[in-house]
C-alpha cells in the first residue's frame, strides 16, 4: 500500500522525518486516512556510461510510480518518485594534480514539482546535493584532503531544527567540511 516506502532511511530521511512523523500519525489515530492511501507500484531503472577507461563515470536512475488501483489521481502518487543523477571523476584522469572526487543529485518528489505544483526548486528538503573534491598531499603518498559539500537541515542556536513557516519542513543549509584521509 500506500504507507510503505521502500528506501524509507535514505540520504533524506533526516530533513523529511517531520513529514514521515506527522503522515504515520495520522495512519495511527485515523484508519480512514490508512483505507484512502493509494496502492503505489513502481519501475526503478538505472544506467550509466564509463568513459576514458572508467575514470569518468556518469550514472542516472529513476523510479517511476504508478497505482493499480484506478481511483488513485496521478498527483497523489506523484511525490512518490525518485531521481538521481551522478558524477564521478576517478584518481588518474587529471595527471597533473591527480584531483579526483563525485557529485550527486537526488530528489524525491520531482514529477509533482514539475507537473502538478509548478514550484520546481533545484534544492529543497526533498533533494540531496552532496559531492567531494579530493586531492593528494604533495610527497604523502598515504594521504589525501577531501572537500566534501552537502546541505543540512538549519539548526537554531539550542540545536532544535529550525523549520520554515509550515512547522514540518525544515530549512535547508549549505554543509562543507575539509577531512584528511589516510589511506594504505
Amino acid at each position: 500500500t500506500g504507507a510503505f516506502r521502500p528506501a524509507f532511511f535514505d540520504s533524506a530521511y533526516e530533513r523529511v522525518k517531520g513529514t514521515y512523523a506527522e503522515e504515520y500519525a495520522a495512519y495511527l489515530t485515523n484508519s480512514a486516512t490508512y483505507d484512502a492511501t493509494p496502492n503505489v507500484m513502481g519501475v526503478y531503472g538505472e544506467g550509466g556510461f564509463n568513459f576514458l577507461r572508467e575514470k569518468l563515470t556518469f550514472k542516472m536512475g529513476y523510479f517511476w510510480p504508478w497505482s493499480p488501483d484506478t481511483a488513485s489521481v496521478a498527483s497523489q502518487i506523484a511525490n512518490e518518485d525518485f531521481f538521481m543523477a551522478q558524477l564521478v571523476i576517478k584518481k588518474g584522469l587529471i595527471p597533473i594534480v591527480d584531483v579526483y572526487g563525485s557529485v550527486s543529485y537526488e530528489k524525491r518528489g520531482l514529477a509533482k514539482d514539475l507537473f502538478f505544483d509548478n514550484d520546481f526548486a533545484l534544492l529543497d528538503a526533498n533533494t540531496t546535493l552532496k559531492g567531494e573534491i579530493v586531492v593528494p598531499v604533495p610527497k604523502a603518498p598515504n594521504l589525501d584532503l577531501a572537500f566534501v559539500f552537502s546541505t543540512s537541515a538549519a539548526r537554531n542556536p539550542d540545536g532544535s531544527i529550525d523549520y520554515e513557516s509550515d512547522n514540518v519542513t525544515p530549512k535547508m543549509v549549505p554543509v562543507i567540511t575539509l577531512e584528511t584521509r589516510l589511506h594504505f
